[in-house]
């Protein structure tokens, strides 16, 4: 930028100095609000680009007899997932009025590293959020392209690793696997009821719940994450002793089956009317189905504009998201465009 300079005074040393600390002790109230950790694998990388490949495995060990020859079992080659970090950041200018009185500008550096902290928090959820808000849009979105110019070309640009939407809604767009079989993950217009949450949970845990050779797997939600205003319809559904939704009142078994297996996960990001959604959290997995991407952390940088004695306050971070496995969710009264 024409007519500025970087400074490294004391004053703009000390500022990098307090920058962090009055960063760091607003840091953990926020992350203690953040949805994005307890769905997604966080993942340092400190390459432009990551990949790894989709669910797979090779089947049941096989039954032989005595003087046989041990079954031979062929691996094959799953999907191979494209991600790639983001580079976000914004800048600030602090009048010279402000910044002229060292003391004046700590205070102001105190409140203010607060709200940084906030909106940074507050990007990352939303970009975490994205991933389900475009998940069931037909025609893709690009937040889904991981290409790298000269480093990585991603296949799908447009959808997650298979060529589908994230949520592949039935007959329409199936996620097929290396095995020839359709699946879904998508309910289009199935609002949250009693009814069904039992149709998406047995959807999850029973029907999807086959690898990339189409062997039966072990995999149940723990995340019952949904738009604000489904709120209400969530607490009564998931705490009622009996079912809300019954003349007669019956027992409702919702609470007593998965009141306790369910975290209730409101989530203001999701910014569709109604949109709800079971999730296997990935956080802990050691195969994840989502994946949040880590390259840099927030850096902080100040100097002087000679032009008119402003400072000028910047922070940039990279991070990314994306999909590994389309299991982990079933997605339901989305949008698809």
């Amino acid at each position: 930028m024409a007519g500025a300079t970087t400074v490294t005074s004391g004053f703009q040393q000390g500022l990098d100095v307090k920058a962090w600390k009055y960063w760091i002790d607003s840091d953990t109230y926020q992350q203690e609000k953040a949805v994005v950790p307890l769905i997604y694998k966080t993942i340092p990388i400190d390459t432009l680009h990551y990949q790894c490949t989709s669910m797979v495995g090779t089947g049941d060990w096989r039954q032989f007899g005595e003087n046989e020859d041990i079954p031979v079992v062929t691996p094959i080659e799953s999907w191979i997932v494209y991600l790639k970090p983001e580079k976000w950041g914004k800048q600030e200018i602090v009048s010279h009025e402000v910044q002229k009185s060292f003391q004046k500008f700590d205070n102001f550096l105190k409140a203010q590293q607060p709200s940084w902290n906030e909106d940074y928090v507050r990007t990352k959820e939303k970009h975490g959020a994205n991933c389900f808000n475009y998940g069931g849009f037909t025609l893709g979105h690009e937040y889904f392209n991981a290409t790298v110019t000269g480093v990585q070309t991603d296949p799908y640009p447009l959808f997650i690793y298979d060529s589908s939407a994230l949520y592949a809604t039935n007959g329409t767009d199936d996620h097929v696997n290396k095995a020839s079989q359709s699946y879904y993950n998508g309910l289009l217009t199935t609002p949250f009821s009693v009814v069904n949450l039992q149709a998406a949970w047995n959807l999850f845990t029973i029907t999807n719940a086959r690898d990339e050779a189409n062997s039966i797997v072990d995999i149940e939600p723990d995340l019952l994450v949904y738009a604000n205003d489904v709120q209400f319809t969530v607490e009564e559904v998931m705490t009622s002793t009996t079912r809300p939704d019954t003349g007669m009142r019956a027992d409702n078994v919702m609470k007593s089956m998965l009141g306790n297996r369910l975290k209730n996960v409101p989530w203001r990001f999701i910014v569709t009317a109604g949109h709800w959604m079971l999730i296997k959290s990935s956080a802990n997995t050691m195969y994840p189905g989502f994946i949040f991407l880590e390259k840099e952390a927030p850096r902080f940088k100040f100097w002087e504009d000679n032009n008119n004695e402003n400072y000028q306050m910047s922070a940039t971070s990279m991070y990314g998201a994306g999909v590994a496995n389309w299991r982990f969710v079933v997605g339901c009264n989305y949008p698809t465009s």
